[in-house]
């Protein structure tokens, strides 16, 4: 018993903080701050993504033959190779961070979510952690989020040196937890066709859809409230208090149904016109979109019935491909519609597929 909760807690801490390094908050920033121009900082977020999405499935076949724990491990250590590099300051530094962060994301992206749920023998217990762990992680970002604007105002080497610390601490907690190793023996026939077959497609495609919606809204919301004369000087309070709404989100237990009403929030948006009504819009669906987030895991992960890792590799390949195109896509949209036609876009596409996704749903029971 006593192994179980030491083992809990190093999870915990190693869930919370890996996600929550400074860096992530203050991206651009820090890169302008380092003298790099948009179009290189651009260059640079391509690098990563292609490093990201190429190597994500062939990476996660290695989870079976050396063990979710030292990919996860190799993954941390990239990360800390990524943010050093950018200590460095030059051009050439930058680039190589690109990679090594590409490489890392890679690495941890099918692992992480498959390696948490083989530590825990019931779903009960998986989901009690989920529950637990992103309530601690969106009120750690939400602190987090305060002090990095400050740290990069004194030095910007300071968020690198706080990032660098937290992923220390992360990997210290994962040294503590137990190996885990695939669940099956893999040949390469059975891992390239089988695992496949397994694949479930359909979690898959509500994941890209309700992830780009999420997106789109999470990008936009601070520019649609600017557009409507919200203060600029309290816009750190109110990005503070949607990450309090996504831990709250995240510890309340609804049922799965709820988070089909994300579309009609999403389309909501589109027809209000006052900051009174968008503030509070944006705090429901900031709660839901957290929930969401652990019951897509819980139900994600209970769909999977061949290699894990794989799977998680195949929907996060396929969420950056969605992202690359939507961000696209909104870009022009937003130009052309404004930022209202682009709400409506993209709210009215994700009802489509929620009421086809009961619907076929009801029929198959």
């Amino acid at each position: 018993m006593y192994a179980v909760i030491k083992h809990n807690k190093a999870l915990l801490v190693m869930t919370v903080f890996f996600a929550s390094l400074p860096y992530y908050f203050i991206e651009l920033l820090l890169l302008r701050s380092l003298g790099f121009s948009y179009s290189v900082i651009g260059l640079l977020s391509v690098v990563t993504q292609i490093f990201g999405m190429v190597f994500d499935i062939p990476l996660s076949f290695l989870a079976h033959k050396v063990g979710y724990k030292k990919i996860m491990i190799a993954s941390h250590l990239l990360l800390c190779l990524g943010l050093f590099s950018l200590v460095q300051g030059s051009i050439v530094a930058a680039f190589c961070s690109a990679v090594f962060m590409g490489l890392s994301e890679s690495l941890s992206s099918g692992v992480l979510s498959s390696y948490t749920f083989e530590l825990f023998e019931s779903e009960p217990d998986y989901e009690n952690f989920l529950k637990n762990a992103n309530t601690l992680k969106y009120i750690f970002i939400a602190l987090v989020t305060i002090i990095s604007p400050l740290l990069l105002k004194w030095s910007v080497a300071y968020p690198l040196y706080l990032s660098l610390l937290i992923v220390a601490i992360s990997l210290a907690a994962l040294l503590m937890l137990p190996e885990v190793m695939g669940s099956e023996e893999v040949t390469e026939e059975h891992s390239l066709f089988h695992n496949l077959s397994q694949v479930p497609w359909q979690m898959i495609v509500f994941g890209v859809v309700f992830s780009s919606l999420l997106m789109v809204n999470n990008q936009y919301a601070s520019l649609i409230l600017l557009d409507y004369h919200f203060p600029l000087d309290y816009l750190g309070v109110l990005l503070f208090l949607f990450n309090l709404m996504m831990a709250l989100g995240s510890h309340l237990k609804l049922r799965w149904q709820a988070v089909l009403f994300l579309p009609l929030c999403v389309l909501a948006v589109s027809f209000v016109q006052t900051n009174f009504a968008l503030v509070p819009l944006f705090l429901v669906i900031r709660m839901l979109n957290a929930n969401y987030v652990n019951q897509f895991a819980i139900k994600m992960n209970g769909a999977i019935s061949g290699d894990r890792a794989v799977a998680w590799s195949i929907y996060n390949f396929a969420i950056s491909l969605s992202f690359i195109v939507v961000d696209l896509v909104a870009g022009f949209m937003a130009d052309v519609l404004g930022l209202s036609g682009l709400y409506r876009f993209f709210g009215a596409l994700a009802c489509l597929y929620a009421l086809y996704y009961l619907i076929r749903q009801r029929l198959s029971k």
